[in-house]
């Protein structure tokens, strides 16, 4: 099967780097819940843990 334009890599690895992403946000979130720090994100919703103190990041600012 061929590629489509716009796609970026074979499937598996498009979807080891969105794995990779989700590792690095929850190691962000548990680095600033160990220090007792806010976590600044674009992505709120992504960290519904009651431990860190979120803090919206718009996008583009």
């Amino acid at each position: 099967m061929g590629r489509r334009s716009g796609d970026v890599g074979p499937p598996a690895e498009t979807g080891r780097r969105a794995a990779f992403g989700l590792t690095m946000a929850r190691l962000s979130a548990a680095a600033a819940a160990g220090v007792g720090a806010a976590l600044a994100t674009a992505n709120v919703d992504d960290f519904p843990m009651s431990e860190i103190d979120v803090q919206h990041l718009p996008i583009g600012t």
